[in-house]
């Protein structure tokens, strides 16, 4: 809306309404401002709480598919010779 138009509404306002008018009109539109204000800060509130639930779930589940690489590889057992057998000596 361009400034020609908010007057030429307002005019008509004027007319219809009379100087009288102008108050309420004055209370009503802070209160529609006010409303859609606060629906909107709703709105954003609502979006950011969303995000931060789906980042923390994300966080969780890249923690448990790490956790496997995180802990120490066990080292693998020495084994030892079988009993009765030398490993030196050679069959002949």
């Amino acid at each position: 809306m361009g400034s020609g138009e908010i007057i030429l509404i307002f005019l008509i306002y004027l007319l219809f309404f009379g100087a009288k008018g102008i108050p309420s009109l004055a209370r009503n539109l802070g209160r529609t401002i006010r409303y859609f204000k606060d629906a909107t800060n709703d709105i954003q509130n609502d979006i950011m709480n969303s995000t931060n639930d789906v980042r923390k779930s994300g966080d969780n589940i890249r923690k448990e598919i790490e956790r496997p690489f995180q802990e120490e590889p066990k080292k693998p057992q020495k084994s030892e010779p079988s009993e009765g057998k030398d490993q030196n000596s050679k069959s002949d």
